[in-house]
Parts: C-alpha cells; sequence; structure tokens
C-alpha cells in the first residue's frame, strides 16, 4: 500500500489468493526481548524457506495485547491512570511473564506438507519460545466449546482469539474488528456493540515505520518507541508485520480519551517525539499522519522540488489531495502561478 498526491484511484482489481487446502494459525510467546531476538534470525530463515509466507506473521508487544483483550481496568485501580508499568502488574494471569507474542499461519498444500510445514517451525523456534501453539481444526472446537469456563478462569477471550486466528481468520482475507476495539482502551464508558471511534472520542494516532529484519534493528526501534511513550504516560502499543525476507512494517498506536484535558497536545507531542528520534535512528515512515507533512521536504531535501514540479504538471489546479505529502510546498502562489504548466 503506498500513498500519493499525484493522482486519484478510480477503480481496482484486487487478485486474490486460493484458499490453502490446509490451514494452521499458530501462536508463539516470549517471555523476554532477548528470547524474541534469539528467534528472529530463525523467524527469517523459516520465512526465506516458504514455510511462513509474506505478510503471514506479525508480532505484538505485551501492552498491544493487552489492549487487545479489553478496555482498562478502571475499577480495579479505582479511576486512577497508572503508569504503563504499573499497569501491567493488573493484567490478566495469563499474560503475565510474557513480553512478546507472535502469530501467524501456515499455508500447506497437502496433509503430508502441513505436517512437514508444523514439523519445521517447532523444531526451528524450539528453545526461544516459552510456548509454541499450533491450532488444528481439533483443538480450535475444544477451545470453543470451554472458551467461557476458560475466559472466567484466565481472563483470556479465547472466543474472539479463535475467531480472529481461525474461524474467520485475518490470514483468510477475513476483516476484523479487533483493532478496533483496542482504540476505545482509555475509554470509561463501556464498548459499543457499534463502534464509532469519532463520534465517542477516541483518540488515535498511528506511526508506521520500515524496520529492517534483523533482531538489533526491532529491538532499538522497539525500545525507543517504549522509552518515550513511558516518558508521556501513554501505553507503547507495537506491532511489527512481516512483509517480506528483508524488512518489518512496525505500528505504533497511541491510544487515549479525547476528552481528558490536554490529552490531544500530550498525544501529538509524543509522537512527533517518537517520529524524529526513529527518523534519526534511520528508521523513516512509509505512511505519514497528517500532522507529519511538514517533514516531506526535510526528509526529501531537493528530491521534494522535483516531486512537486511533477505535481504542478499532472495536477495544476491542485486538486489531488492538497495540502499532502508537499512538504509546506504547496502555498497558494506557487499553486496559482501551476495553472500556466502546459
Amino acid at each position: 500500500f503506498f500513498q500519493s498526491n499525484l493522482g486519484i484511484v478510480l477503480s481496482m482489481t484486487i487478485w486474490l489468493n486460493p484458499k490453502p487446502a490446509y490451514f494452521h494459525p499458530f501462536c508463539l510467546f516470549f517471555e523476554s526481548q532477548k528470547s524474541l531476538e534469539l528467534a528472529i534470525p530463525r523467524i527469517r530463515k523459516l520465512q526465506e524457506q516458504g514455510v511462513i509466507k509474506p505478510y503471514s506473521f506479525a508480532l505484538w508487544n505485551r501492552y498491544k495485547l493487552i489492549a487487545s483483550q479489553g478496555q482498562y481496568p478502571w475499577s480495579a485501580v479505582r479511576g486512577r491512570v497508572l503508569s504503563p508499568t504499573e499497569l501491567l502488574k493488573e493484567t490478566s494471569e495469563s499474560w503475565k511473564g510474557i513480553e512478546w507474542f507472535g502469530f501467524g499461519a501456515l499455508y500447506s498444500s497437502s496433509k503430508l506438507h502441513a505436517k512437514a510445514d508444523i514439523k519445521l517451525l517447532k523444531k526451528e523456534l524450539r528453545g526461544s519460545c516459552k510456548k509454541i501453539s499450533v491450532i488444528s481444526s481439533l483443538q480450535a472446537k475444544f477451545l470453543k466449546l470451554f472458551s467461557k469456563p476458560i475466559k472466567r478462569i484466565t481472563g483470556t477471550d479465547v472466543s474472539t482469539v479463535l475467531d480472529t486466528l481461525y474461524y474467520r481468520s485475518v490470514y483468510l482475507g477475513h476483516p476484523t474488528n479487533t483493532s478496533l476495539k483496542s482504540t476505545y482502551w482509555r475509554k470509561k464508558i463501556p464498548l459499543p456493540k457499534k463502534m464509532n471511534p469519532d463520534r465517542d472520542a477516541c483518540g488515535v494516532i498511528w506511526l508506521c515505520n520500515i524496520i529492517p529484519f534483523e533482531a538489533k534493528a526491532m529491538t532499538k526501534a522497539a525500545n525507543i518507541v517504549e522509552t518515550i511513550c513511558l516518558q508521556y504516560g501513554l501505553e507503547p502499543n507495537i506491532a511489527q508485520l512481516s512483509v517480506s525476507t528483508r524488512k518489518q512494517h512496525m505500528f505504533t498506536l497511541l491510544v487515549y480519551d479525547r476528552l481528558v484535558e490536554g490529552a490531544d497536545e500530550r498525544a501529538q507531542s509524543c509522537q512527533t517525539a517518537i517520529a524524529e528520534a526513529l527518523r534519526d535512528s534511520g528508521f523513516f515512515s512509509y505512511r505519514l499522519a497528517i500532522s507529519e507533512m511538514n517533514c516531506v521536504s526535510t526528509l526529501l531535501g531537493k528530491r521534494s522540488e522535483v516531486l512537486f514540479d511533477l505535481k504542478k504538471y499532472f495536477d495544476p489546479k491542485n486538486i489531488f489531495a492538497p495540502g499532502r505529502y508537499s512538504g509546506g510546498l504547496a502555498d497558494e502562489s506557487k499553486i496559482s502561478s501551476a495553472s500556466n504548466v502546459k
């Protein structure tokens, strides 16, 4: 997915992959950043071998995992806002001791192929994960049957996890509201049946960065986000999606309640600090927030002037995405003079 201000998409054809003959979602549990670092080159190797396909594996840190399971534990903390580190003490027992959570899918063309894929996955990652779970159809039925008592005992919403990973899996092209639920993380109202984050004043800011598929780089980027989020009193909600054997897309989600006085300004300052720190470390954005558009000319240097000349040629009246990806170059005088471009 790319963003641009050089044109408007009028129609699109989406090429869907065929449904695999055998499908096995899997989950990986990591006790520490160190154990994850040990696993990353092994995961990359599995992807190079074709066992794990591009876009079929993701990593979530513990804060993102907690936010996906429910809302802020306001009643347990008597309405107080805890520091992110204190918050971890209030989480479900089943997630304590887990620093990173990995999940993905294996696509196989036959039963023997599926068995071989599962065997390779477990063999390669043995010793780096606290637990490796591969979900079969039998396990899915068992967990679904006992989802309510499991939730009472552990606090884990197994039913939602199964729907997202197995029955209506995102890895089979099904849309999901799981991430949408997390936008209500800091809200004190109950999660509505018809979610509308804009109507309900849910504060949401995204940062989207490209990270090399290397343990040191992935750790450094995550540490930058976590350190700055903690300084601003926001949970460092991080996901890293494996898009190829060379790179990861890292998504940072800042979630807050817009009805709290000063929350918008604090979250915006946090976003700016994270974006600058990541850029200074060589981790650039592949998509920009509206508030980041003014940094384009700084990022691209002289190239931004070339792009703006192209923009004037294709769009002399500045109709396509005005103010987006222009780096502050699109002032009124330049736009008006552009109308003479032949």
